[in-house]
């Protein structure tokens, strides 16, 4: 996966569930992070790896502040 992220030259923003087991935030942080240099992460307090039934309004949140960071 981390190779086919380095190739993405798009801004892009990565959620991470404060409780996913799956792929937990630390894991993220060290393995894709750093691969995908336009990269923004964000935790999703009290959620785990189904961010968008978990935690809609937040997921839905993150969209629309990186969208609105993107100057679109």
């Amino acid at each position: 996966m981390t190779d086919a992220a380095s190739t993405i030259e798009a801004p892009v923003l990565v959620l991470a569930g404060e409780r996913d087991q799956v792929e937990p935030p630390d894991v993220l942080r060290r393995c894709l992070l750093p691969s995908v240099p336009r990269a923004r992460f964000e935790v999703v307090p009290a959620s785990g790896h189904l961010l968008p039934l978990e935690a809609p309004a937040e997921v839905t949140a993150a969209l629309q502040d990186f969208t609105v960071g993107l100057g679109g």
